[in-house]
């Protein structure tokens, strides 16, 4: 009888430790996963809006220099034509 009890002793035991390991360790990492998840989307997000908030400038800037090389190929083309 006691080496019965024993058993059922050890596989209580057991159990309780799959219990803790499996039922309650599984959705903590599965939340800190999320976490971590939505914390990498909103470090994304914010460098996505940094870009587009410099969007205008770099497109300001690219249209000065389109502007200063279209005068540049017009001078040229004018001292060619003299």
């Amino acid at each position: 009888m006691e080496t019965i009890e024993l058993i059922y002793g050890v596989l209580v035991g057991y159990g309780f430790l799959f219990l803790v390991i499996f039922v309650i360790s599984i959705p903590c990492m599965l939340t800190l996963m999320m976490y971590l998840k939505i914390e990498k989307w909103i470090k994304a997000r914010k460098e996505l809006m940094e870009r587009v908030r410099a969007m205008p400038e770099m497109f300001d800037e690219l249209q000065k220099t389109i502007y200063m090389l279209d005068t540049r190929i017009r001078r040229q083309e004018e001292l060619r034509r003299r």
